[in-house]
């Protein structure tokens, strides 16, 4: 008994954040059997589908039929309007709901493109490169030599030579569901350069297909308030944050690539090194140093407490309070603001021999480190945590005090 043919609108949804993939098909069987076979060999054509495929796992999909269309007139434009329906219902085009690339439905059903018709498409595409005076001037790499050999000079056309008609074709067939591969073949380039075109990478003045959100044009305020944190030590991801715009714009600010009419900034003229402010217990400011680093080695000391200081993991490094120097502007000498309030609560340490005879307290990990340089931190924490299922470290026994009180109880 033969199986019966369901024509419709199905989706494939993602259980773990809802997201879905919207398609028509006049076999929905079949068609499901096509997409699994592309997301398990990482060749399916939507890649954007392929990479949440990837992250999820194939257990996290499932796929559903949404609306049976009945075989009649106009079956295949019924079909596609269908489609298109539930594209705008669940917003699939949209990276927040869904996979869907086209914002419009399309649907290569019952067409298959026959060798002339490949031909003439050929043909059309390559009119303006046919050999010619003015043609023989382009300058041919040994690959492409061997492309004109094997395929003929009619699928020589390299990516540098498509003109904006080229890219508006090649956009057509990406609708109609050509893939990379048929398409590059049709022009004698590469697949990687049909993807690029496809996601946005390149062409996009031209195909309006967005590689990633673009941050609003910067008025000359903007470009004012930016060069100020930048001069005030900020790194890029935290001024993107607190203004809202692109990290690669800030940086082109920063090193003087753009707006250098307004920021009379020289290239590579603003370090990237945050200034640190030294303090005594007191809060008297004792000197301004150009980074952590010039610090470290006037002072001889490790950059690691300075940075927990300034980053307020810890009160003080060295008998000195430190401070980012931003911080220090922004608030002034006089309210500083409180370092204990990111400082985390040390636990203390009890040392044991190996026949848990007591042999001292130590206020935490880090004293026992200075102590002695043999005895490293990452260690003696695992040992207090048991993480190896044992508290042996080093020839002794090693507990957090809570842990050991509580085992002496017991």
């Amino acid at each position: 008994m033969s199986k019966e043919i369901i024509s419709g609108v199905y989706q494939i949804r993602n259980k773990i954040n809802n997201k879905v993939y919207v398609g028509s098909s006049k076999d929905i069987s079949q068609r499901w059997l096509q997409h699994i076979s592309g997301l398990k060999n990482n060749k399916h054509r939507n890649q954007h589908l392929q990479y949440a495929w990837n992250k999820y796992g194939e257990e996290n999909f499932e796929f559903s039929i949404l609306e049976i269309v009945v075989n009649q007139n106009n079956f295949k434009d019924i079909l596609i309007e269908r489609e298109q329906f539930w594209i705008d219902k669940f917003h699939s085009v949209n990276n927040k709901f869904g996979y869907n690339i086209c914002p419009n439905a399309y649907t290569c059903l019952g067409k298959k493109t026959s060798d002339v018709g490949r031909e003439n498409i050929s043909k059309g595409l390559i009119k303006r490169w046919k050999l010619s005076d003015e043609g023989q001037k382009f300058h041919i790499s040994n690959l492409s030599q061997k492309i004109i050999s094997e395929k003929g000079v009619n699928t020589y056309i390299t990516q540098n030579k498509l003109s904006q008609d080229d890219v508006i074709d090649i956009i057509k067939l990406i609708n109609q569901n050509f893939t990379d591969k048929d398409i590059s073949d049709i022009y004698g380039i590469h697949p990687n350069s049909i993807n690029s075109i496809r996601n946005g990478i390149s062409w996009s003045s031209v195909t309006n297909i967005l590689h990633y959100k673009k941050s609003e044009n910067l008025s000359e305020n903007d470009i004012a308030n930016i060069v100020s944190l930048i001069k005030l030590g900020w790194s890029n991801n935290k001024i993107s944050n607190t203004l809202n715009v692109n990290t690669s714009k800030i940086n082109n600010i920063r090193i003087g690539n753009t707006w250098t009419n307004i920021t009379n900034i020289e290239l590579n003229c603003i370090p990237k090194k945050k200034k640190i402010v030294q303090f005594s217990i007191e809060g008297k400011l004792i000197k301004i140093w150009d980074s952590i680093s010039s610090a470290q080695k006037e002072l001889n000391v490790k950059k690691g407490s300075i940075h927990d200081c300034c980053n307020k993991r810890q009160n003080t490094a060295f008998g000195y309070k430190w401070l980012f120097y931003d911080e220090f502007i922004l608030h002034g000498i006089d309210n500083l603001p409180k370092t204990e309030i990111n400082q985390k609560p040390r636990k203390q340490i009890v040392q044991l021999t190996l026949e848990n005879g007591f042999i001292k307290y130590w206020d935490n990990a880090k004293e026992i480190n200075k102590v002695d340089n043999n005895l490293k931190y990452s260690s003696l924490i695992n040992a207090c945590n048991g993480t190896k299922k044992s508290h042996k470290y080093k020839n002794y026994l090693w507990y957090y005090k809570e842990d050991y009180d509580n085992l002496k109880n017991n």
